[in-house]
């Protein structure tokens, strides 16, 4: 499910489709298909300027939605990889110390235990993809990554 959602945004960018305007599912559960500002709507408050709530769970992967205008603290996943898709909104991604400039539409890909933050530039939306299936909070500020590190490897 993963490839294939990779591979849809990755054909979308390509063909200059641009930001998606809807969200389809069709995992477990219900098929759905919802505007990208209807998905957004219900996004819980996770902290100040951040919002976030479920796309969707897979077997072997879980899919969440965020919204934020708050620049995040550097922290790594030590038991998740993540690949993220920016929906909409730009922003610098820095991920162990290299910068990247992401926009609408550009997705990174950031395998566990790699320090990184994102800064939006304003409000940015994007689809969070961890791999395996989040079963509890993984992240782990970089401040503690001494401690972590020894459950990364």
């Amino acid at each position: 499910m993963r490839r294939l959602l990779a591979l849809t945004v990755l054909t979308l960018g390509a063909l200059g489709c641009g930001r998606p305007s809807s969200l389809v599912w069709e995992g477990n559960g219900p098929a759905r298909q919802v505007g990208l500002p209807v998905a957004t709507a219900g996004l819980a408050a996770a902290a100040p300027g951040t919002r976030r709530g479920p796309w969707g769970e897979a077997p072997d992967e879980t899919l969440l939605l965020m919204e934020s205008d708050q620049a995040e603290e550097p922290h790594i996943h030590a038991r998740h990889d993540l690949t993220v898709v920016l929906l909409r909104g730009h922003g610098t991604l820095v991920v162990e110390g290299r910068r990247y400039e992401l926009r609408g539409g550009d997705i990174a890909h950031i395998a566990r235990g790699k320090v990184h933050a994102f800064a939006p530039a304003g409000r940015a939306t994007a689809l969070a993809i961890f791999t395996p299936r989040l079963e509890a909070p993984d992240s782990v500020p970089a401040s503690a990554i001494g401690n972590a590190a020894a459950n990364v490897r």
